[in-house]
């Protein structure tokens, strides 16, 4: 494990892809860019399911499936079965 110039210790063997919901896109960006060292940022509009509702429908009954599976897996660890 290294530490990167923020002095956070950080293990990567691959990174694709990373999401990272923020308020305030110009400050977010130069702050990981001097944190992490890294850039080359793809910015996209959160509201972009909005265009597309099929995908969206799909997409909140994936979410509300997995949030589901979650909850049983969870509940299932502490001993808890659901009848």
């Amino acid at each position: 494990m290294s530490s990167n110039p923020g002095g956070l210790p950080i293990e990567v063997r691959e990174l694709r892809q990373v999401c990272i919901v923020v308020h305030d896109v110009e400050k977010s960006i130069e702050r990981y860019t001097n944190i992490f060292g890294i850039g080359q940022w793809s910015i996209r509009d959160k509201d972009v399911l909005a265009s597309f509702l099929h995908e969206r429908e799909k997409w909140l009954r994936f979410k509300d499936n997995r949030l589901k599976q979650r909850a049983v897996e969870w509940l299932e660890d502490i001993g808890v079965e659901l009848l």
